[in-house]
């Protein structure tokens, strides 16, 4: 056969907005109880990708020659693979294609992945899990595809995991995806010695102060995260903390440390490796034990978070700001609230996640009134020296802080954030000789004086001047979207909640749970509406409020119609398509096209071809239906079908494509696709389209790689087709492909 190599040339600009992902801890090691679906990629007997051995005490060494608190804390090494779905096994099991890679690095406490492509169909959904089963990472959704940059995971325990991915068989959109790389985890901070609650104890293993220890603190602890930053072949870990503005507006501002970025090499200045870096980062809420003195993280769920933009930094007072790629929602995490005034408080309190052996959240008191740098202070081997009295000098009085610590938020004695750790002496040690410094959120506020450069344009957006924030929780159900015909379901508020009460409509009925943060519902045998709005009252960290979840019944709603064309030719053929793509255990499509004369419908569930022979104005919908509700309401799409006898319009093909050069595939039915890499490319994949040159109906489509790939066309008939690749340049790229 002749192969086609086709040569883009393209500039590109995006952004991607994704979700959080739950990391859920077994203490019994039964997460195959809880997630049976992965007991049967468990089962299989699977060949492990194995990475070569790390040199761990090298590493170690290494990282005993940098013991500053000013420095990221190493915890893992890199290692560049390329593994696709082709390098994993595939199963069909109840209508679903399933994919397993298991993937070992001999002696790594956990290992965490980098996706470079990750494009999952509709209803597909990726799980990491380790081979005891006391750890489960997902799913990972459609919410969390990109388009530019990379996708990273959290650590997953053990030195071999399984990464499985499962999508309906019949899916007609396939899911692709890329591992470029795999990251072992050569320090143990996932476990942690048992018992480290009492206070003011004297000796490095005992005077950690567990989170979980201090209920009193929890609204507060719930906006500090732990940070995962790759960068080169080093993984990192630090802190930061998730801060209100002065509109409320929830956008997700995150406060952290410039050292934790300004690494390779440490020169007082970010660079745009750096910058990519902190942006591909993975914020990890929620990661502390959840019981006083408890030796792992167990029977808790974390959330996290990947990608976010660098909006400001300035090393003098050693803050970076950052702003989550995807919304967050304050009924899992806190917004705390903030102080820039440079008051002087009574005393301080630090949330922190320090490395080591001890990952889950930890806090630290300061009982007396913090100091001020009265002369420049240098930092990092003296290449960064921060000006008189852009510091606060804290010594520790209860707890500890160390490496990992770096950008953990300081608080003052109204619990708002005050400064992030900078650096200090005592690293890791215990009262009374461990002070450390932190950056002054009130010499951020006005920083190097540009939006670049300090807090003042982020955090003020209203610019009305207010010198404080106070922090904000609220509490909202969390919950499906769907309550089926059968069976029941589940309905969460914030753990914490009190004085709840619970109500549904007629159309249906709780099962158990009122009065409790957790309540089962199902569908009432009177009510026929297929929608229903849940309610709730509660109160949470001292407020009160009154949630609402509005959701389907019996069916899903059609959210919309989507159409190949709106314009057409008489004999032309339209493809439509509605979302969401459900299953029929879900509910069911019925369509509708008006009038109905000259008119041929071909529908399969969410999808419908449909041929107009007769010219005139038309309107398809389409909605949902179910056995135990009246019908949704119609998602309608007009057409307009013309009397010519030329080429429908629906066609993409124009005279000029008539003429290209044709491109002639035999045998084998596939044509190679390759892309000039001489300028950046933020995309990770194009979407593709093959046609029919006589008619102009589409007969296949999909995405490739920006790396390049083969389309294969084996499954279509004869004939002369049009290729349109959509580069994101505006004017798709268009060869001619003859199919014999």
């Amino acid at each position: 056969m002749k192969n086609l190599i086709l040569l883009f040339v393209f500039l590109l600009s995006a952004f991607i907005t994704t979700a959080q992902v739950a990391t859920t801890f077994f203490s019994g090691k039964d997460a195959f109880k809880s997630f049976p679906e992965l007991k049967q990629s468990r089962s299989q007997v699977l060949s492990a990708k194995r990475m070569p051995q790390v040199d761990t005490e090298k590493l170690l060494k290494e990282d005993r020659e940098n013991e500053r608190l000013d420095s990221p804390f190493r915890i893992g090494y890199g290692f560049d693979v390329n593994y696709t779905l082709d390098d994993g096994t595939w199963e069909e099991k109840d209508s679903m294609r399933i994919w397993s890679l298991k993937i070992a690095s001999p002696g790594a406490y956990a290992l965490n992945f980098i996706f470079d492509e990750l494009n999952l169909s509709p209803d597909a959904q990726l799980y990491i899990f380790n081979t005891e089963g006391s750890m489960v990472y997902g799913p990972v959704t459609e919410k969390q595809n990109i388009e530019d940059g990379v996708f990273m995971t959290d650590l997953v325990a053990g030195d071999e995991v399984t990464i499985q991915l499962s999508e309906p068989a019949g899916s007609k959109e396939k899911s692709f995806l890329r591992i470029s790389k795999v990251i072992h985890a050569y320090k143990n901070i996932l476990q942690s010695d048992a018992g480290t609650t009492s206070l003011r104890a004297t000796t490095a293993s005992n005077c950690y102060n567990d989170m979980i220890c201090y209920p009193d603190w929890l609204k507060e602890a719930d906006g500090v995260a732990l940070i995962l930053i790759v960068i080169d072949k080093n993984e990192y870990s630090g802190s930061g903390s998730l801060l209100n503005n002065t509109a409320q507006n929830f956008k997700p501002y995150f406060l952290t440390a410039f050292h934790l970025i300004d690494t390779s090499p440490v020169d007082g200045n970010i660079s745009s490796s750096e910058k990519t870096a902190i942006e591909a980062a993975t914020f990890c809420f929620h990661y502390r034990y959840t019981t006083c003195g408890g030796s792992v993280l167990n029977a808790n769920t974390t959330y996290t978070y990947c990608n976010a933009y660098l909006r400001a930094a300035w090393k003098e007072s050693d803050f970076a700001l950052l702003e989550l790629r995807t919304s967050v929602s304050p009924n899992l995490v806190s917004f705390l609230g903030w102080d820039r005034s440079g008051n002087i408080p009574p005393n301080t309190t630090c949330i922190h996640h320090q490395g080591g052996k001890e990952r889950g959240q930890q806090i630290a008191f300061a009982d007396s009134i913090p100091g001020s740098n009265s002369v420049p202070v240098p930092f990092g081997n003296g290449v960064v020296v921060a000006p008189i009295n852009s510091q606060w000098i804290v010594r520790i009085d209860d707890g500890s802080l160390g490496k990992g610590a770096s950008g953990s938020p300081l608080f003052d004695a109204n619990r708002r954030v005050i400064g992030q750790v900078h650096g200090g002496f005592g690293d890791g040690g215990c009262p009374p000789y461990l002070s450390a410094y932190f950056g002054k959120f009130s010499a951020s506020w006005t920083g190097g004086g540009t939006a670049a450069t300090r807090l003042s344009d982020w955090l003020d957006p209203l610019g009305n001047g207010d010198t404080i924030t106070n922090t904000y929780r609220s509490c909202s159900i969390q919950g499906p979207d769907l309550v089926p015909c059968s069976g029941t379901v589940s309905y969460l508020l914030p753990e914490g909640s009190t004085n709840i009460t619970w109500s549904v409509p007629p159309n249906l009925q709780i099962v158990s749970g009122q009065g409790t943060n957790k309540v089962t519902v199902g569908k009432a045998s009177s009510g026929t509406s297929p929608s229903a709005t849940i309610n709730a009252t509660c109160t949470y960290f001292g407020t009160s409020f009154n949630p609402y979840l509005t959701v389907s019944v019996g069916a899903r709603a059609i959210t919309s119609l989507s159409s190949s064309v709106t314009n057409v030719r008489v004999g032309g053929s339209v493809n439509f398509s509605a979302s969401p793509n459900f299953p029929a255990t879900e509910g069911d499509y019925e369509w509708m096209v008006t009038p109905t004369t000259g008119v041929s419908q071909s529908a399969w569930r969410n999808t419908n071809n449909i041929t107009f022979n007769t010219p005139g104005s038309y309107a398809v919908s389409v909605r949902s239906t179910s056995s135990c509700t009246s019908p949704g309401t119609y998602t309608m799409t007009p057409v307009s079908v013309s009397s010519s006898s030329m080429a429908p319009a629906n066609s993409t093909i124009s005279p000029v494509e008539s003429t290209l050069s044709s491109v002639v595939v035999n045998e084998s039915q596939h044509v190679n696709v390759a892309f000039d890499h001489s300028l950046s490319m933020t995309h990770h994949s194009f979407s593709w389209q093959l046609s029919s040159l006589t008619t102009g109906i589409k007969a296949t489509s999909g995405h490739i790689s920006s790396k390049g790939g083969a389309l294969h066309f084996s499954h279509l008939p004869a004939g002369i087709y049009i290729l349109k690749i959509d580069t994101g340049s505006g004017v798709p790229e268009t060869h001619k492909i003859v199919l014999k």
